[in-house]
């Protein structure tokens, strides 16, 4: 437990990208903590040097099984002190002199939610169709909210949006966040689910962000996804029209270094982002469901009245309104020319803002289960530098040591490789780095940026034509950004961490209610391996595919051998962002559904006849059929991945529960590995992603201190495979008359089995040295290969490396085996054969059907039948 008269003292490290001025801002900061160090109820406060605390708050965002705090999330704001971010602190002392008295208040009544920031308040609305509050500063109204709408339409007519509901998410002393949800009809059946989040900063800023969602099943006929799927929701307009008075002095700034324009208030200003401004610019990356590019123009272009005043590239403005009654604001939209096309608007009566602009000529289509969030900041202190911070925020950091020392991340303590790490020069290379790789193939506008431009799948294409393949975080780059920000506090890996996540959390999980529960919430595809994305944008299967040759595999919805949900874990600790939390948990239960199905009697029957019985089949004729229900493979990994990601989230111990039955219902130590079939490397080799699972498994066990037969049970089987990997495995190149494409990525994936090995060295307590020596053996053979490749820069490549990176530099020394397994039995008794009987068969199934009947619902049924066909 905590000694309460223990100082706590964090320093906070500051940095900025080069050429970004120095500005008061609000931060966000992760803060780990070593098991025991903090208790949950702690309080924590940012100070200054000379001992003032700056107003901020701090949530416990994870725990330790013990219930001390993991991850806790500071929020605060910067000060500026003679041109420098002052030097900040985090104390849990009490003896720090009290924050300033512009505490943000909260008080709610039945009509009413009102927030006080200092001079600043807000009102909103619960009743009533107003979205956006009412704002004053020092008792001057700033504006109406019942003079803010949002206007949509399509080609036909204005669509009405109707408020449903205004909530208040979170509150503390340095942040309130309130939602104001809704939905717009647009057909009797179809409807675009809004949400505003309200979050109101300390320090008077207002963060606005908006997502529009199609919550709808996307129908993709005969397995393929493209665009024009009639699950989708075309219009060709979404702005926000703030009504503005005639005397209102307008400024508009269209880049960071460009100087401030004052608008002539009695004409119409429009600056409007028409495409990324890039070399390329019209990439194909851009086309519609005709196959047609929407994109109309390079760059941006500021017009008066029609007429050409500016022209430029990539416009990231800000706009200050300043009223006759001296009160003024400033607002800027987040990630502008990124999340192209993108307008500001000014007549004389109104400001409006483009998150989908009419101007863009030509239809939106938001796919079914798709969403897309747009965030405007806004700022009522009459500061020009108020929102020079949007885009390029000061990276508030703890220190790496502060990380490794806290013990959050496995695998860091003494694990530097500089061998290893060196290869990762190539993820933030100018010329071939994940963020050079965006201008390649122009991986911007609102639905592509933050993917990663898949570029591993060129290897094959000779055309000079650009090849369009996007990624959707395989391998998690989430969590391999994120691993790398805290162990380098290097800013780039933390910018690439979020534009990913956000791009991931909007367009490639399904997020749908009415279709298969194998696909509903689920993660989508990769583009088809060697192909072009063509019209089915982030989705996988398209018919362009299949218009010459008609043979290959379709489908293309959500799979489970492509669920990932470490990276998303652990941004939500490194953010607090709840919609990550929540997609960790749903993306769970996505894959229970896939592997565990919904109950179904005739699914139940179709699994029967369609896997099942061919294995019946080969049980009566004597041949042998592996008895677990679950398949040695990426999939099921994935599975017992993220049912201990949830465990982290929630503490609820049934999801390790249900990891232990998975692991004891796929894999044991008595296995006779000849029968696994190893040797064909394109349909096994993933087992090894399976074995880093069951380590994770062990891992938590055995930070719990519980070493019960559970454990040892994983803990056997583990070394089983383990012994057979040293004797028999050998790098996958050679090999190649296996592999389908014989290419650098297998070297890549060699690095498992040196991992695998490793952690199972740690984990034996005999005959332990030859499971090291093997670890290195793989360890050095891809690193030695790796620095030889051509392809090194491969995004594949580089994300398994950054995926699996920490145990190699372990390898090096000699370690004891973890404390504890001394006394453990070496093999726990194993009643059952790992092969079915024919009366271990049908008893199996015999209890499968009980279940179902169990359970049995007609509207289950019917359920089913119509996510099928409907």
């Amino acid at each position: 437990m905590l000694n309460n008269k223990k100082i706590i003292s964090i320093p906070l490290q500051f940095s900025t990208p080069a050429g970004v001025p120095v500005c008061r801002q609000p931060f966000s900061l992760a803060v780990p903590f070593p098991v025991g160090a903090v208790e949950k109820s702690e309080q924590f406060s940012v100070t200054a040097l000379t001992g003032k605390a700056s107003n901020s708050s701090f949530q416990p965002i994870s725990l330790w099984s013990d219930g001390s705090v993991k991850w806790g999330l500071v929020k605060s704001r910067v000060e500026v002190s003679d041109g420098c971010y002052a030097k900040l602190q985090l104390e849990n002392t009490s003896s720090v002199e009290s924050p300033e008295a512009a505490l943000l208040r909260m008080s709610e009544s039945s009509e009413v939610i009102e927030v006080h920031d200092g001079g600043t308040r807000y009102e909103f609305q619960k009743a009533g169709q107003q979205i956006f509050p009412d704002v004053f500063t020092d008792g001057n109204r700033i504006w109406h909210g019942s003079e803010i709408f949002l206007e949509v339409s399509d080609k036909n007519r204005n669509l009405e949006f109707a408020k449903n509901t205004c909530t208040i998410e979170s509150s503390n002393t340095a942040s309130v966040k309130i939602n104001v949800c809704g939905s717009i009809g647009v057909l009797p059946d179809k409807r675009i689910d809004v949400t505003f989040l309200f979050e109101i900063i300390g320090g008077s800023w207002l963060s606005v962000s908006v997502a529009v969602h199609n919550p709808h099943r996307a129908r993709h006929p005969d397995g393929i996804w493209d665009l024009g799927d009639s699950g989708s929701i075309k219009f060709n307009e979404f702005t926000l029209r703030f009504k503005k008075n005639d005397s209102d002095q307008i400024s508009l700034r269209r880049e960071p270094d460009s100087d401030w324009i004052e608008l002539d208030g009695n004409s119409e200003t429009t600056l409007f982002q028409a495409s990324s401004g890039g070399a390329n610019w019209d990439s194909p990356n851009h086309i519609d469901a005709n196959g047609n590019n929407t994109n109309q123009f390079c760059g941006y272009r500021v017009t008066v009245d029609e007429v050409q005043l500016h022209r430029g590239e990539r416009a990231s403005p800000a706009v200050r309104v300043h009223q006759q009654s001296g009160a003024s604001y400033s607002f800027s939209i987040r990630q502008y020319w990124q999340n192209f096309p993108k307008s500001l608007g000014f007549k004389n009566s109104a400001i409006t803002l483009g998150l989908f602009p009419i101007e863009h000529g030509s239809d939106y289509e938001l796919q079914g289960g798709e969403r897309k969030k747009h965030t405007v900041v806004f700022s009522f202190s009459d500061e020009n530098t108020a929102l020079d911070w949007v885009d390029q925020p000061a990276v508030v950091t703890v220190s790496p040591d502060t990380v490794v020392e806290s013990g959050v991340l496995r695998y860091t303590n003494g694990s530097v490789s500089d061998e290893y790490d060196r290869l990762f020069g190539e993820s933030l290379s100018s010329v071939n780095g994940f963020f050079a790789k965006r201008e390649i193939i122009d991986e911007y506008g609102w639905r592509n940026f933050g993917d990663i431009f898949a570029d591993h799948e060129t290897l094959y294409h000779e055309s000079d034509e650009l090849f369009i393949s996007h990624y959707n975080n395989q391998y998690d780059p989430i969590y391999g950004f994120a691993r790398q920000f805290l162990l380098t506090a290097d800013g780039r890996w933390y910018q690439l961490m979020v534009d990913l996540a956000r791009h991931v959390l909007d367009i490639d999980i399904y997020r749908t209610n009415e279709d298969r529960a194998e696909y509903n919430h689920g993660l989508l595809w990769h583009t088809d391996h060697y192909k072009k994305a063509h019209t089915c944008t982030h989705r996988t299967y398209s018919r362009e595919h299949y218009a010459a040759d008609c043979t290959g595999p379709k489908g293309g919805g959500p799979g489970s051998e492509h669920c990932y949900t470490s990276g998303l874990l652990l941004y939500y600790q490194l953010t607090g962002d709840p919609d990550a939390r929540e997609a960790v948990l749903r993306l769970t239960s996505w894959i229970r559904h896939f592997y565990e199905g919904t109950g179904s009697l005739i699914e139940a029957a179709k699994r029967f006849l369609s896997e099942d019985l061919s294995d019946f089949s080969d049980v009566c004729k004597g041949n042998s059929v592996f008895r677990y229900r679950y398949g040695i493979d990426r999939g099921v990994g994935n599975y017992i991945r993220a049912l201990l990601d949830s465990h982290e989230l929630t503490a609820d111990p049934q999801y390790v529960k249900e990891a232990e039955n998975i692991i004891q219902s796929t894999f044991a130590a008595n296995d006779e590995l000849r029968q696994r079939n190893f040797d064909d490397i394109e349909g096994t080799w993933f087992y090894t992603i399976f074995l880093q699972e069951v380590i994770r498994y062990l891992d938590l066990k055995r930070s719990q201190g519980m070493l019960d037969p559970a454990f040892n049970l994983a803990r056997n089987g583990l070394l089983h495979y383990a012994r057979w990997m040293a004797a028999e495995e050998s790098p996958y190149l050679n090999h190649p008359d296996r592999l389908e494409y014989p290419n650098d990525t297998w070297i890549a994936q060699d690095i498992r089995k040196a991992n695998v090995l490793y952690a199972a060295y740690r984990y034996a307590t005999t005959d332990r040295e030859e499971l090291l020596e093997r670890a290195r053996y793989f360890r050095d053979y891809v690193l030695k290969g790796l620095s030889e490749s051509q392809t090194l820069h491969y995004s594949r490549i580089q994300i398994v490396m950054l995926q699996n990176h920490g145990p190699s530099g372990l390898m090096d020394k000699k370690a004891e085996p973890y404390e504890g397994l001394a006394g453990l039995p070496v093999r726990e008794p194993i009643k059952l054969s790992c092969f079915y009987s024919v009366p271990g068969f049908l008893k199996s199934q015999l209890g499968e059907l009980c279940r179902c009947l169990a359970r049995f619902s007609i509207r289950r049924e019917v359920s089913w039948v119509r996510a099928r066909i409907g």
